[in-house]
Protein backbone atom coordinates (compact mmCIF):
# COMPACT_ATOMS: atom_id res chain seq x y z
CA UNK A 1 0.00 0.00 0.00
CA UNK A 2 3.11 2.28 0.77
CA UNK A 3 4.55 1.63 -2.43
CA UNK A 4 1.09 2.41 -4.73
CA UNK A 5 0.81 5.73 -2.74
CA UNK A 6 4.35 6.47 -2.75
CA UNK A 7 4.20 5.91 -6.73
CA UNK A 8 0.93 8.01 -6.98
CA UNK A 9 2.63 10.46 -5.25
CA UNK A 10 5.59 10.84 -7.43
CA UNK A 11 3.51 10.73 -10.77
CA UNK A 12 1.17 13.71 -9.32
CA UNK A 13 4.76 15.64 -8.48
CA UNK A 14 6.16 15.26 -11.36
CA UNK A 15 2.79 15.66 -13.44
CA UNK A 16 2.38 19.30 -11.78
CA UNK A 17 6.50 20.50 -11.68
CA UNK A 18 6.46 18.90 -15.95
CA UNK A 19 3.15 21.34 -16.53
CA UNK A 20 4.66 24.61 -14.17
CA UNK A 21 8.01 24.40 -15.81
CA UNK A 22 6.57 24.31 -19.27
CA UNK A 23 4.68 26.99 -18.66
CA UNK A 24 7.59 29.43 -16.76
CA UNK A 25 10.02 28.60 -19.67
CA UNK A 26 8.51 31.55 -22.12
CA UNK A 27 6.73 33.85 -19.26
CA UNK A 28 10.02 36.41 -19.53
CA UNK A 29 9.69 37.59 -22.88
CA UNK A 30 11.78 40.60 -23.71
CA UNK A 31 9.48 43.50 -24.76
CA UNK A 32 8.77 43.90 -27.81
CA UNK A 33 9.96 47.69 -28.27
CA UNK A 34 13.06 45.98 -27.48
CA UNK A 35 14.28 44.46 -30.53
CA UNK A 36 11.26 44.85 -32.95
CA UNK A 37 7.28 43.75 -33.06
CA UNK A 38 6.16 40.87 -33.27
CA UNK A 39 5.98 38.88 -36.21
CA UNK A 40 5.64 35.83 -37.89
CA UNK A 41 2.09 35.38 -37.61
CA UNK A 42 1.55 32.68 -39.75
CA UNK A 43 3.09 30.18 -37.36
CA UNK A 44 -0.44 30.65 -35.07
CA UNK A 45 -2.71 29.79 -37.91
CA UNK A 46 -2.18 25.59 -36.69
CA UNK A 47 -2.69 23.39 -38.90
CA UNK A 48 -6.33 20.96 -39.60
CA UNK A 49 -9.84 22.28 -40.44
CA UNK A 50 -11.26 20.33 -37.28
CA UNK A 51 -9.07 22.46 -34.81
CA UNK A 52 -9.46 26.10 -37.13
CA UNK A 53 -13.74 25.00 -36.02
CA UNK A 54 -12.39 24.18 -32.54
CA UNK A 55 -10.07 26.93 -31.29
CA UNK A 56 -8.88 24.53 -28.51
CA UNK A 57 -6.48 22.72 -30.62
CA UNK A 58 -3.97 22.40 -27.08
CA UNK A 59 -6.32 19.83 -25.39
CA UNK A 60 -8.95 18.56 -28.78
CA UNK A 61 -6.04 17.87 -31.57
CA UNK A 62 -5.81 14.83 -32.63
CA UNK A 63 -3.68 12.78 -35.67
CA UNK A 64 -0.85 14.45 -37.67
CA UNK A 65 -2.07 17.71 -37.24
CA UNK A 66 -0.84 18.01 -33.54
CA UNK A 67 2.97 18.50 -34.37
CA UNK A 68 1.41 22.37 -34.80
CA UNK A 69 -1.06 22.51 -31.59
CA UNK A 70 0.66 19.99 -28.75
CA UNK A 71 3.24 17.47 -29.87
CA UNK A 72 2.56 15.44 -26.96
CA UNK A 73 -0.93 14.32 -28.72
CA UNK A 74 1.07 12.47 -31.27
CA UNK A 75 1.16 9.70 -29.01
CA UNK A 76 -2.31 8.81 -29.21
CA UNK A 77 -1.60 7.80 -32.72
CA UNK A 78 -2.13 4.23 -33.28
CA UNK A 79 -0.96 3.58 -37.46
CA UNK A 80 0.92 5.95 -40.18
CA UNK A 81 -1.66 9.33 -40.74
CA UNK A 82 -1.58 12.11 -43.24
CA UNK A 83 -3.76 15.07 -42.60
CA UNK A 84 -3.38 18.00 -45.02
CA UNK A 85 -5.70 21.47 -45.33
CA UNK A 86 -5.57 24.39 -47.07
CA UNK A 87 -7.45 28.24 -46.45
CA UNK A 88 -8.28 31.66 -47.88
CA UNK A 89 -8.58 34.95 -46.18
CA UNK A 90 -9.06 38.43 -48.09
CA UNK A 91 -9.27 36.76 -51.21
CA UNK A 92 -4.34 37.30 -51.44
CA UNK A 93 -3.77 35.25 -48.46
CA UNK A 94 -3.74 31.22 -49.20
CA UNK A 95 -2.18 29.20 -46.64
CA UNK A 96 -1.72 25.24 -45.59
CA UNK A 97 -0.21 22.07 -44.04
CA UNK A 98 0.87 18.78 -44.79
CA UNK A 99 1.32 16.36 -41.85
CA UNK A 100 2.40 12.96 -41.04
CA UNK A 101 2.65 10.91 -38.27
CA UNK A 102 3.59 7.24 -37.60
CA UNK A 103 3.92 5.13 -33.91
CA UNK A 104 7.65 4.25 -33.65
CA UNK A 105 8.00 1.82 -30.70
CA UNK A 106 6.35 2.90 -27.66
CA UNK A 107 6.24 6.42 -29.29
CA UNK A 108 5.35 8.51 -32.17
CA UNK A 109 6.82 10.96 -34.59
CA UNK A 110 5.87 13.60 -36.84
CA UNK A 111 6.46 15.56 -39.80
CA UNK A 112 4.72 18.99 -40.55
CA UNK A 113 5.36 21.48 -43.61
CA UNK A 114 3.14 24.98 -42.95
CA UNK A 115 2.98 27.68 -45.62
CA UNK A 116 1.36 31.16 -46.34
CA UNK A 117 1.77 33.51 -49.20
CA UNK A 118 0.01 37.17 -49.80
CA UNK A 119 -0.08 37.73 -53.78
CA UNK A 120 1.22 41.12 -54.92
CA UNK A 121 -0.08 44.45 -52.90
CA UNK A 122 0.53 47.74 -52.76
CA UNK A 123 0.42 49.85 -49.57
CA UNK A 124 -0.34 53.20 -51.19
CA UNK A 125 -1.29 53.75 -54.77
CA UNK A 126 1.88 54.44 -56.89
CA UNK A 127 4.38 52.34 -54.77
CA UNK A 128 5.93 49.16 -55.94
CA UNK A 129 4.14 46.05 -55.85
CA UNK A 130 5.53 43.34 -52.89
CA UNK A 131 4.36 40.01 -52.30
CA UNK A 132 5.06 37.43 -49.16
CA UNK A 133 5.93 34.15 -48.46
CA UNK A 134 6.22 31.62 -46.00
CA UNK A 135 7.18 28.32 -44.67
CA UNK A 136 7.92 26.17 -41.90
CA UNK A 137 9.21 22.49 -41.36
CA UNK A 138 8.78 21.07 -37.90
CA UNK A 139 9.80 16.97 -36.98
CA UNK A 140 9.15 16.04 -33.54
CA UNK A 141 7.70 13.39 -31.41
CA UNK A 142 5.94 12.28 -28.61
CA UNK A 143 6.76 9.47 -25.43
CA UNK A 144 5.03 7.88 -22.60
CA UNK A 145 6.79 10.04 -19.41
CA UNK A 146 4.99 7.99 -16.25
CA UNK A 147 1.31 6.39 -16.46
CA UNK A 148 -0.87 8.25 -17.94
CA UNK A 149 1.34 11.47 -19.04
CA UNK A 150 2.91 11.63 -22.43
CA UNK A 151 5.72 14.09 -23.37
CA UNK A 152 6.18 15.85 -26.89
CA UNK A 153 9.12 18.03 -28.70
CA UNK A 154 9.63 19.26 -32.08
CA UNK A 155 11.50 21.71 -33.71
CA UNK A 156 10.64 24.24 -36.17
CA UNK A 157 12.80 25.73 -39.02
CA UNK A 158 11.11 28.82 -40.55
CA UNK A 159 11.87 30.59 -43.70
CA UNK A 160 9.67 33.88 -44.63
CA UNK A 161 10.32 35.80 -47.98
CA UNK A 162 9.13 39.54 -47.96
CA UNK A 163 9.25 41.73 -51.70
CA UNK A 164 13.39 41.30 -51.58
CA UNK A 165 13.78 40.65 -48.15
CA UNK A 166 14.56 36.80 -46.56
CA UNK A 167 14.45 35.54 -43.24
CA UNK A 168 15.17 32.36 -41.27
CA UNK A 169 15.56 31.49 -37.71
CA UNK A 170 14.22 28.19 -35.81
CA UNK A 171 11.42 27.98 -32.76
CA UNK A 172 10.86 25.13 -30.70
CA UNK A 173 7.57 23.40 -29.06
CA UNK A 174 7.26 21.33 -26.26
CA UNK A 175 4.20 19.91 -24.97
CA UNK A 176 2.50 17.57 -22.25
CA UNK A 177 -0.75 15.39 -22.48
CA UNK A 178 -1.76 13.95 -19.14
CA UNK A 179 -4.58 11.64 -19.78
CA UNK A 180 -6.96 11.73 -16.76
CA UNK A 181 -9.61 8.83 -17.32
CA UNK A 182 -10.71 7.89 -20.86
CA UNK A 183 -12.43 10.25 -22.46
CA UNK A 184 -10.78 13.62 -20.14
CA UNK A 185 -7.19 14.99 -20.58
CA UNK A 186 -5.61 17.98 -19.17
CA UNK A 187 -2.83 19.52 -21.26
CA UNK A 188 0.01 22.30 -21.98
CA UNK A 189 1.82 23.36 -24.66
CA UNK A 190 4.97 26.25 -25.31
CA UNK A 191 4.42 27.06 -29.04
CA UNK A 192 7.08 28.52 -31.53
CA UNK A 193 9.93 29.69 -28.33
CA UNK A 194 13.41 30.83 -30.46
CA UNK A 195 15.60 33.96 -30.67
CA UNK A 196 14.11 36.91 -32.56
CA UNK A 197 15.24 36.95 -35.92
CA UNK A 198 14.39 39.58 -39.20
CA UNK A 199 14.73 40.21 -42.69
CA UNK A 200 17.86 41.11 -43.99
CA UNK A 201 19.85 43.85 -41.87
CA UNK A 202 16.77 45.48 -40.02
CA UNK A 203 15.59 45.20 -36.65
CA UNK A 204 15.19 41.46 -35.16
CA UNK A 205 11.50 40.40 -35.01
CA UNK A 206 10.21 37.83 -31.91
CA UNK A 207 8.33 35.06 -32.39
CA UNK A 208 4.67 35.00 -31.68
CA UNK A 209 5.47 32.29 -28.82
CA UNK A 210 2.43 30.68 -26.92
CA UNK A 211 1.77 29.08 -23.65
CA UNK A 212 -1.09 27.46 -23.29
CA UNK A 213 -3.18 25.08 -20.81
CA UNK A 214 -6.29 23.38 -21.19
CA UNK A 215 -8.55 20.42 -20.30
CA UNK A 216 -11.24 18.61 -22.14
CA UNK A 217 -13.84 16.21 -21.49
CA UNK A 218 -16.10 13.27 -23.03
CA UNK A 219 -19.59 13.33 -21.89
CA UNK A 220 -21.17 10.52 -25.04
CA UNK A 221 -21.14 11.64 -28.36
CA UNK A 222 -20.13 15.20 -27.12
CA UNK A 223 -15.97 15.96 -26.91
CA UNK A 224 -15.38 19.48 -25.17
CA UNK A 225 -12.35 21.23 -24.58
CA UNK A 226 -11.57 24.65 -22.85
CA UNK A 227 -7.64 26.67 -22.57
CA UNK A 228 -6.26 29.23 -21.75
CA UNK A 229 -3.19 30.64 -23.55
CA UNK A 230 -0.61 33.54 -23.48
CA UNK A 231 0.43 34.97 -26.13
CA UNK A 232 3.48 37.22 -26.71
CA UNK A 233 2.13 40.61 -28.06
CA UNK A 234 -1.50 40.19 -27.53
CA UNK A 235 -1.56 39.12 -23.89
CA UNK A 236 -3.96 36.35 -22.40
CA UNK A 237 -6.89 34.72 -24.16
CA UNK A 238 -9.45 31.74 -23.74
CA UNK A 239 -10.70 29.19 -25.83
CA UNK A 240 -13.74 27.30 -25.85
CA UNK A 241 -15.17 24.53 -28.93
CA UNK A 242 -17.09 21.45 -28.79
CA UNK A 243 -17.80 18.78 -31.05
CA UNK A 244 -20.58 16.20 -31.25
CA UNK A 245 -20.41 13.10 -33.29
CA UNK A 246 -24.06 12.18 -35.07
CA UNK A 247 -24.27 8.59 -35.41
CA UNK A 248 -20.41 7.73 -35.07
CA UNK A 249 -20.27 9.59 -38.89
CA UNK A 250 -20.82 13.39 -38.88
CA UNK A 251 -19.66 15.41 -36.42
CA UNK A 252 -20.68 18.96 -35.95
CA UNK A 253 -18.08 21.63 -34.06
CA UNK A 254 -17.85 25.17 -33.03
CA UNK A 255 -15.24 27.56 -30.97
CA UNK A 256 -14.80 30.73 -29.92
CA UNK A 257 -12.43 32.66 -28.16
CA UNK A 258 -11.99 35.91 -25.86
CA UNK A 259 -9.36 38.20 -25.34
CA UNK A 260 -8.31 40.94 -23.47
CA UNK A 261 -8.31 43.56 -25.88
CA UNK A 262 -8.87 47.00 -24.28
CA UNK A 263 -12.31 47.07 -26.04
CA UNK A 264 -13.08 43.66 -24.89
CA UNK A 265 -14.24 42.51 -28.09
CA UNK A 266 -14.51 38.66 -29.02
CA UNK A 267 -12.46 36.94 -31.67
CA UNK A 268 -14.25 35.73 -34.76
CA UNK A 269 -16.11 32.36 -33.22
CA UNK A 270 -15.83 29.19 -35.64
CA UNK A 271 -18.05 26.62 -36.76
CA UNK A 272 -17.24 22.93 -38.82
CA UNK A 273 -18.67 19.48 -39.78
CA UNK A 274 -16.65 17.26 -40.73
CA UNK A 275 -17.42 13.81 -42.30
CA UNK A 276 -16.21 10.27 -42.26
CA UNK A 277 -16.20 9.74 -46.10
CA UNK A 278 -15.28 6.03 -45.51
CA UNK A 279 -12.89 4.17 -43.12
CA UNK A 280 -9.43 5.27 -42.74
CA UNK A 281 -10.48 8.94 -44.48
CA UNK A 282 -12.19 11.86 -42.81
CA UNK A 283 -13.08 15.05 -44.41
CA UNK A 284 -13.72 18.34 -42.22
CA UNK A 285 -14.63 21.96 -43.20
CA UNK A 286 -14.21 25.19 -41.00
CA UNK A 287 -15.89 28.55 -41.49
CA UNK A 288 -14.22 31.31 -39.24
CA UNK A 289 -15.72 35.11 -39.17
CA UNK A 290 -13.64 37.92 -39.03
CA UNK A 291 -14.00 41.67 -38.51
CA UNK A 292 -12.54 42.35 -41.73
CA UNK A 293 -13.58 39.02 -43.85
CA UNK A 294 -14.72 35.19 -43.37
CA UNK A 295 -11.84 32.73 -43.84
CA UNK A 296 -12.73 28.82 -45.21
CA UNK A 297 -10.81 25.83 -44.41
CA UNK A 298 -10.69 22.52 -46.06
CA UNK A 299 -9.24 19.51 -44.67
CA UNK A 300 -9.03 15.66 -45.03
CA UNK A 301 -6.89 13.06 -42.78
CA UNK A 302 -5.91 9.76 -44.31
CA UNK A 303 -5.50 6.51 -41.69
CA UNK A 304 -3.23 4.12 -44.36
CA UNK A 305 -4.10 0.82 -41.77
CA UNK A 306 -8.45 1.46 -42.73
CA UNK A 307 -8.26 -2.16 -40.27
CA UNK A 308 -8.66 0.59 -37.44
CA UNK A 309 -11.31 2.35 -36.34
CA UNK A 310 -11.39 5.51 -34.54
CA UNK A 311 -11.12 5.43 -31.90
CA UNK A 312 -9.58 2.02 -32.20
CA UNK A 313 -10.56 0.05 -29.14
CA UNK A 314 -11.64 -3.50 -29.06
CA UNK A 315 -15.27 -4.45 -28.00
CA UNK A 316 -16.05 -6.72 -25.44
CA UNK A 317 -18.04 -9.95 -25.65
CA UNK A 318 -21.49 -9.54 -26.22
CA UNK A 319 -23.86 -10.80 -23.39
CA UNK A 320 -24.84 -13.80 -25.48
CA UNK A 321 -21.45 -14.82 -26.27
CA UNK A 322 -20.17 -13.72 -22.87
CA UNK A 323 -22.89 -16.61 -21.68
CA UNK A 324 -21.80 -18.92 -24.39
CA UNK A 325 -18.00 -19.03 -23.04
CA UNK A 326 -19.49 -19.69 -19.72
CA UNK A 327 -20.67 -22.85 -21.14
CA UNK A 328 -17.50 -23.81 -23.06
CA UNK A 329 -16.00 -23.86 -19.49
CA UNK A 330 -18.70 -26.43 -18.55
CA UNK A 331 -17.84 -28.70 -21.28
CA UNK A 332 -13.98 -28.08 -20.70
CA UNK A 333 -14.40 -30.41 -17.99
CA UNK A 334 -17.20 -32.44 -19.37
CA UNK A 335 -15.23 -33.13 -22.40
CA UNK A 336 -12.23 -35.12 -20.10
CA UNK A 337 -14.16 -38.56 -19.96
CA UNK A 338 -16.65 -38.46 -22.82
CA UNK A 339 -16.57 -41.29 -24.91
CA UNK A 340 -16.48 -39.43 -27.96
CA UNK A 341 -15.46 -43.02 -29.60
CA UNK A 342 -18.71 -44.49 -29.02
CA UNK A 343 -20.76 -41.97 -30.72
CA UNK A 344 -20.50 -40.12 -34.26
CA UNK A 345 -23.94 -38.55 -34.62
CA UNK A 346 -25.55 -37.08 -31.75
CA UNK A 347 -28.64 -34.75 -31.43
CA UNK A 348 -28.45 -32.37 -28.22
CA UNK A 349 -31.42 -30.89 -26.27
CA UNK A 350 -32.50 -29.77 -23.41
CA UNK A 351 -34.43 -32.47 -21.15
CA UNK A 352 -37.45 -29.41 -20.71
CA UNK A 353 -38.29 -26.09 -21.73
CA UNK A 354 -35.70 -23.48 -20.09
CA UNK A 355 -34.99 -19.37 -21.15
CA UNK A 356 -30.90 -20.71 -22.11
CA UNK A 357 -32.02 -24.24 -23.98
CA UNK A 358 -31.16 -23.16 -27.66
CA UNK A 359 -28.43 -20.98 -27.02
CA UNK A 360 -26.56 -24.00 -24.38
CA UNK A 361 -27.47 -26.18 -27.30
CA UNK A 362 -26.22 -24.38 -29.77
CA UNK A 363 -22.90 -24.51 -27.99
CA UNK A 364 -22.06 -28.24 -27.01
CA UNK A 365 -23.39 -29.12 -30.43
CA UNK A 366 -20.95 -26.30 -31.80
CA UNK A 367 -18.32 -27.83 -29.43
CA UNK A 368 -19.11 -31.58 -30.56
CA UNK A 369 -18.69 -30.72 -34.10
CA UNK A 370 -15.05 -29.17 -33.11
CA UNK A 371 -14.36 -32.58 -32.43
CA UNK A 372 -15.00 -34.32 -35.52
CA UNK A 373 -18.71 -35.61 -34.66
CA UNK A 374 -21.67 -34.83 -36.78
CA UNK A 375 -24.09 -32.93 -34.30
CA UNK A 376 -26.88 -30.26 -34.13
CA UNK A 377 -28.96 -28.77 -32.16
CA UNK A 378 -32.40 -30.18 -31.21
CA UNK A 379 -35.72 -28.83 -29.46
CA UNK A 380 -36.51 -30.15 -25.77
CA UNK A 381 -39.63 -32.74 -25.51
CA UNK A 382 -42.78 -31.44 -24.81
CA UNK A 383 -43.98 -30.46 -21.47
CA UNK A 384 -46.54 -33.82 -20.18
CA UNK A 385 -49.56 -32.29 -19.23
CA UNK A 386 -50.43 -33.45 -15.71
CA UNK A 387 -54.40 -33.20 -14.64
CA UNK A 388 -54.00 -34.92 -10.91
CA UNK A 389 -55.61 -37.93 -11.84
CA UNK A 390 -52.21 -41.17 -12.34
CA UNK A 391 -54.73 -42.80 -14.57
CA UNK A 392 -55.49 -39.82 -17.02
CA UNK A 393 -51.63 -38.43 -16.94
CA UNK A 394 -50.25 -42.11 -17.79
CA UNK A 395 -52.70 -42.45 -20.77
CA UNK A 396 -51.56 -39.16 -21.93
CA UNK A 397 -48.07 -39.81 -21.47
CA UNK A 398 -48.73 -43.15 -23.38
CA UNK A 399 -50.21 -41.35 -26.31
CA UNK A 400 -47.26 -38.75 -26.44
CA UNK A 401 -44.79 -41.62 -27.10
CA UNK A 402 -47.05 -43.42 -29.47
CA UNK A 403 -46.91 -39.90 -31.87
CA UNK A 404 -43.34 -39.50 -31.51
CA UNK A 405 -44.10 -36.37 -29.68
CA UNK A 406 -41.86 -36.56 -26.77
CA UNK A 407 -38.52 -36.29 -28.70
CA UNK A 408 -37.82 -39.56 -28.11
CA UNK A 409 -35.22 -40.21 -30.81
CA UNK A 410 -34.88 -43.42 -32.23
CA UNK A 411 -32.11 -43.29 -34.90
CA UNK A 412 -29.87 -41.10 -32.87
CA UNK A 413 -27.65 -40.09 -29.99
CA UNK A 414 -29.16 -37.91 -27.61
CA UNK A 415 -27.23 -35.37 -25.56
CA UNK A 416 -29.78 -34.55 -22.98
CA UNK A 417 -28.97 -31.83 -20.82
CA UNK A 418 -30.58 -30.22 -17.69
CA UNK A 419 -30.00 -26.49 -16.60
CA UNK A 420 -29.66 -26.25 -12.80
CA UNK A 421 -28.44 -22.90 -12.51
CA UNK A 422 -28.14 -20.11 -15.30
CA UNK A 423 -27.60 -16.52 -14.59
CA UNK A 424 -26.40 -13.16 -16.20
CA UNK A 425 -25.94 -10.65 -13.98
CA UNK A 426 -24.85 -6.51 -13.77
CA UNK A 427 -23.21 -6.97 -10.38
CA UNK A 428 -22.41 -3.39 -9.74
CA UNK A 429 -21.44 -0.06 -12.19
CA UNK A 430 -18.72 2.40 -11.17
CA UNK A 431 -16.58 5.40 -12.68
CA UNK A 432 -13.13 5.81 -12.47
CA UNK A 433 -12.06 8.88 -11.10
CA UNK A 434 -15.97 9.93 -10.93
CA UNK A 435 -16.25 11.38 -14.38
CA UNK A 436 -14.77 8.61 -16.51
CA UNK A 437 -16.79 6.37 -18.70
CA UNK A 438 -19.10 3.95 -17.06
CA UNK A 439 -17.82 0.29 -16.44
CA UNK A 440 -19.79 -2.86 -15.17
CA UNK A 441 -18.80 -6.18 -13.54
CA UNK A 442 -20.98 -8.79 -14.88
CA UNK A 443 -21.15 -12.31 -13.87
CA UNK A 444 -22.40 -15.23 -15.59
CA UNK A 445 -23.08 -18.48 -14.08
CA UNK A 446 -24.16 -21.79 -15.51
CA UNK A 447 -24.75 -25.65 -13.98
CA UNK A 448 -25.17 -28.25 -15.77
CA UNK A 449 -26.45 -32.48 -16.03
CA UNK A 450 -25.42 -34.16 -18.80
CA UNK A 451 -26.55 -37.83 -19.95
CA UNK A 452 -25.31 -39.30 -23.08
CA UNK A 453 -28.43 -41.69 -24.43
CA UNK A 454 -27.68 -44.53 -27.58
CA UNK A 455 -30.56 -44.05 -30.05
CA UNK A 456 -33.61 -45.61 -28.95
CA UNK A 457 -33.25 -45.92 -25.39
CA UNK A 458 -33.27 -43.22 -21.98
CA UNK A 459 -30.45 -45.46 -20.50
CA UNK A 460 -27.73 -43.11 -20.53
CA UNK A 461 -24.02 -44.70 -21.15
CA UNK A 462 -22.52 -41.27 -19.86
CA UNK A 463 -23.37 -38.88 -17.70
CA UNK A 464 -21.59 -35.64 -16.45
CA UNK A 465 -22.50 -32.83 -13.97
CA UNK A 466 -20.19 -29.48 -13.68
CA UNK A 467 -20.25 -25.64 -13.25
CA UNK A 468 -18.70 -22.85 -14.45
CA UNK A 469 -18.87 -18.85 -13.36
CA UNK A 470 -16.98 -16.31 -14.96
CA UNK A 471 -16.78 -12.51 -13.44
CA UNK A 472 -15.17 -9.62 -15.54
CA UNK A 473 -15.46 -5.69 -15.08
CA UNK A 474 -15.45 -3.65 -18.87
CA UNK A 475 -16.13 -0.18 -19.87
CA UNK A 476 -20.31 -0.54 -20.53
CA UNK A 477 -19.86 1.56 -24.09
CA UNK A 478 -17.75 -1.70 -25.32
CA UNK A 479 -20.45 -4.34 -24.46
CA UNK A 480 -22.62 -4.71 -28.07
CA UNK A 481 -26.12 -5.81 -27.75
CA UNK A 482 -26.77 -9.62 -28.41
CA UNK A 483 -30.67 -10.66 -29.54
CA UNK A 484 -32.29 -13.84 -27.32
CA UNK A 485 -30.58 -15.13 -23.98
CA UNK A 486 -29.68 -13.72 -21.90
CA UNK A 487 -32.46 -10.29 -22.13
CA UNK A 488 -29.27 -8.29 -20.11
CA UNK A 489 -28.63 -4.21 -20.09
CA UNK A 490 -25.43 -2.52 -19.98
CA UNK A 491 -26.21 -1.31 -16.44
CA UNK A 492 -27.42 -2.90 -12.93
CA UNK A 493 -30.42 -0.91 -13.37
CA UNK A 494 -31.16 -2.38 -17.18
CA UNK A 495 -30.94 -0.81 -19.85
CA UNK A 496 -30.79 2.52 -20.40
CA UNK A 497 -32.20 4.32 -23.80
CA UNK A 498 -31.65 7.75 -24.52
CA UNK A 499 -35.23 10.10 -24.35
CA UNK A 500 -35.73 10.62 -28.35
CA UNK A 501 -35.25 14.36 -27.79
CA UNK A 502 -32.00 14.79 -26.18
CA UNK A 503 -30.30 14.23 -29.62
CA UNK A 504 -32.31 17.19 -31.47
CA UNK A 505 -31.84 19.21 -28.28
CA UNK A 506 -28.45 18.68 -28.40
CA UNK A 507 -28.06 19.45 -31.74
CA UNK A 508 -30.27 22.68 -31.45
CA UNK A 509 -28.39 24.09 -28.22
CA UNK A 510 -24.66 23.99 -30.50
CA UNK A 511 -26.91 25.40 -33.28
CA UNK A 512 -28.55 28.27 -31.17
CA UNK A 513 -25.04 29.10 -29.02
CA UNK A 514 -23.53 29.82 -33.06
CA UNK A 515 -26.53 32.11 -33.42
CA UNK A 516 -25.83 33.86 -29.98
CA UNK A 517 -22.15 33.94 -30.68
CA UNK A 518 -22.96 35.38 -34.34
CA UNK A 519 -24.79 38.51 -33.29
CA UNK A 520 -22.13 38.94 -30.05
CA UNK A 521 -19.37 39.60 -32.98
CA UNK A 522 -21.69 41.25 -34.89
CA UNK A 523 -22.35 44.01 -32.59
CA UNK A 524 -18.68 44.16 -31.24
CA UNK A 525 -17.51 44.88 -34.97
CA UNK A 526 -20.30 47.10 -35.58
Amino acid sequence: MRRLTGVALRTTSWTLGAVVALLIVPGSPRAASEIGETAFQFLTLGAGAREEALGAGTVLSRGAGALAWNPALLQGIRTPTISASWFNWLTDVQAGHVSAAAPLGRGSVGLLAQSLSISDFRNVPGSTAIGQSDLAVSVGGAYPVVERLDAGASLRLIRSSLADQDASGWAGDAGLNYRYVEGWNVAAAVRNAGPAFGYGNGLEDQLPTQSALGVAGTLGELRFGLEGFWENGPGWRTAIGAEYLFRDRIALRAGSRVGDEPDGAVEPWSAGIGLKARRGLELDYAFRDGAFDASHRLGVQWTLDRSLDEPGEELARSPRDYYADVVNNVMDQAMVDFPRNDVTDVVVRASGTHAAASLIAETVAGRLREMGLTAEAGEPPPDVPVTGNPEDDAAIRQAMEDAGTLGTETDRTVLEFDVRESRYAILRESRERWIGPRSIEREAVVGLDLRLMPAGTDEPIWSFSGDAQRTERVAAHQVPKSQGYPRAGGTAKGERKMHPLVEPAIVGGIVTGLAVIFFANRDVSN
